[in-house]
């Protein structure tokens, strides 16, 4: 036959129709329903009457609490959330939905790996029924911040060369208290533990080298800083202008020195070390009793540092060339890459980068790692060789290495065509590591007659 529907909040007394869809009965309002069901078939009309149905009023979810997890370094997306929900409220399942309002970004569900910031959080329960928004701030530390004043190498007539130092000071930010480290490309290595929130210190009687600073705070959070102690920049001028005819005769440097600085009685050098003498081959002045001297047959592309020694007073300059030595190879080096250590010790950094501009008769590309500012190469040597034309584009050099901690640069050399022999060098580039070694503890919770297994906690390094 065919149906009516009908439905009563008031117990019988009134009758509706509204509200269905076939036999399906939908509403917002609360409160105890009945329906009647009419068999509307002739000759004579059935009707029956359900049960009260009872509808509850709309209950909302509810937050009992969201503890946040705050960042320990400025920057890091390592933020949480724990909600806790108060499953008497609502019906589960819940969704949760968390939103920072100061960029009113939306991160869903996600209660993890979050930047600093100020959130609310919401539930959503199967209904569809939301919460009252939860407000919680992920906090973080300042950013790591210091100066460095820097002291460079001088003369005293009395006591030879004066090395230089390095001052770290003003130091803001991050949690205290700090470890200074410094390391050089000369193998100098030194730390300084602070024991009043930061305080000012110097490292001083520091020889000619490339300083890496490392500030570490008691979270681990680090700021690094690269410093060069050299001669003051007006004691020597380092001319790589002349341009390379031939890259097999080399290129040309010409260095002198300051007459307000010496005695005028110099010998001139490349640097090749870090310890006195700083050079197994001294030459004299182009003009005897001058403050001038010419260095030829030099490699193309190589950025050189000169060393000049006052015979009469001892005192040592140290200068690096503003720019590498001229050549006339046209290739072109883009998109370096270094990739640091992975963990401390390791000595497996690399990098990698784009080689354009090779001539197209040549065959190859030579590569060598060097040591930047000796221009030592390394032990064992770091090289190979690559093919092009094909591919007459761009190539890629990928994880050239392993390397370890330093600074470096990469010489390239063409094999045929115009420019045989003929190089560039990368610029330099810095493979660093980790300045605090991981930690691990392990603990049992227990011990039963069977060993039972381990359960490891890193800690943050």
């Amino acid at each position: 036959g065919s149906y009516s529907y009908e439905w009563s909040d008031d117990g019988g007394s009134s009758w509706n129709t509204t509200n269905f869809a076939g036999n399906t009965f939908t509403t917002n309002t609360d409160g105890t329903y009945v329906f009647r069901v009419t068999d509307t078939t002739a000759p004579v009309a059935c009707t029956a009457l359900t049960n009260a149905v009872v509808v509850s009023p709309i209950q909302t979810p509810v937050i009992t609490s969201v503890t946040p997890t705050d960042i320990l370094c400025f920057g890091d997306t390592t933020g949480s959330l724990n909600v806790v929900i108060d499953t008497s409220f609502g019906l589960p399942p819940y969704t949760i939905s968390v939103v920072e309002t100061n960029t009113s970004t939306n991160y869903g569900a996600q209660t993890t790996g979050l930047p600093a910031g100020d959130y609310e959080v919401t539930i959503t329960d199967s209904k569809g029924c939301v919460s009252l928004p939860f407000p919680v701030s992920i906090s973080q530390p300042d950013a790591i911040s210091y100066n460095i004043n820097l002291v460079p190498i001088t003369c005293d007539p009395l006591s030879g060369t004066n090395p230089g130092s390095i001052t770290v000071e003003n130091l803001t930010g991050g949690t205290a208290e700090y470890t200074y480290y410094l390391t050089g490309n000369n193998g100098y290595s030194a730390q300084y533990n602070t024991t009043a929130g930061g305080e000012d210190h110097t490292f001083s009687i520091l020889e000619f080298g490339i300083y890496e600073v490392d500030v570490v705070d008691a979270n681990g959070c680090s700021l690094v800083t690269t410093n060069i102690i050299a001669s003051p920049p007006d004691d020597l001028d380092i001319d790589v202008s002349t341009l390379t005819a031939d890259c097999v005769t080399g290129g040309t440097a010409i260095v002198t020195v300051s007459s307000a600085v010496g005695s005028g009685n110099y010998e001139f050098a490349i640097l090749d070390s870090y310890l006195v003498p700083y050079s197994s081959s001294y030459q004299g002045p182009d003009v005897l009793g001058g403050d001038t001297a010419t260095f030829t047959g030099l490699t193309p592309g190589i950025t050189y540092t000169f060393v000049v020694h006052d015979m009469t007073t001892n005192c040592y300059y140290f200068e690096t060339a503003d720019a590498p030595i001229n050549s006339p190879s046209g290739m072109t080096v883009s998109s370096l890459v270094p990739t640091n250590i992975s963990c401390t010790g390791a000595a497996d950094g690399s990098v990698t980068f784009d080689l354009d501009g090779f001539d197209p008769g040549a065959t190859a590309v030579n590569w060598e790692i060097y040591n930047f500012q000796s221009n030592a190469p390394l032990t064992p040597a770091v090289s190979g060789t690559v093919p092009v034309n094909p591919p007459a584009g761009p190539i890629t050099l990928s994880n050239l290495g392993p390397l370890d901690q330093g600074i470096y640069y990469v010489l390239l050399s063409e094999v045929g065509g115009a420019f045989n022999g003929c190089s560039i060098a990368t610029g330099e580039f810095t493979i660093s590591q980790s300045t605090n070694l991981l930690q691990v503890t392990a603990a049992s919770p227990k011990t039963p007659p069977l060993a039972p297994p381990c359960f490891f906690y890193p800690q943050k390094s």
